[in-house]
Formats: C-alpha cells, structure tokens, sequence
C-alpha cells in the first residue's frame, strides 16, 4: 500500500524515483523541485497513507500505518546519484524508528 502511494505520486509528476532502501524503508528522489515543492508532495503522501486506514496491530505509535519522513537535499551534479543520497537523515530516521 505504501509503495502503491509512492508510485501513483511519481506517476502524477515527472521526475520522481521511488525505490526501496530496505525491508519497510523506501527513499523517494526528487529532481528538479524546490524545497517547498518537496515538502507539499511529502505532506500529500502522508495524508494518503494515513487515508488508506491500514491495520497496524503492534504498533506501539498508532493502530495505523503511518510514515515517518525525512528529507536532505544535495544539488552536486558531478557525482552518482549514489554518492549524493545522505547517510545522516537515513541514520536520524532508523533512530527514530526505534
């Protein structure tokens, strides 16, 4: 379901890659928005996972998925889109998760 959401958002728009990270974490890539672009798109998935009313049974946050979300830019162009994701919101996020 949460992938279905990052999928249709990346449909509705050009320029955005969803993909997996890990077992439940995903990183969303943005090109060519602004900041405040960005943060109105991470407000609208939010609300749709929240809209999709998943049963989250044992979690100790909510009885419903929610989606915790961070995001870090970088404007390199000379280097791989690899080597421009940042580490420290990816390690702030997985603190937080715990």
């Amino acid at each position: 379901m949460v992938a279905g959401e990052m999928r249709a958002i990346a449909a509705e728009s050009e320029n955005i890659f969803p993909c997996r990270y890990g077992g439940d974490e995903f990183v969303i890539i943005y090109t060519g928005y602004s900041k405040s672009e960005i943060h109105d798109m991470v407000a609208t998935l939010k609300g749709r996972v929240l809209s999709c009313n998943i049963e989250h049974e044992f979690s100790k946050i909510s009885d419903v998925v929610t989606v915790t979300q961070e995001f870090a830019s970088d404007c390199s162009t000379d280097l791989p889109v690899s080597k421009t994701i940042s580490k420290k919101p990816i390690r702030r996020f997985t603190r937080s998760r715990k």
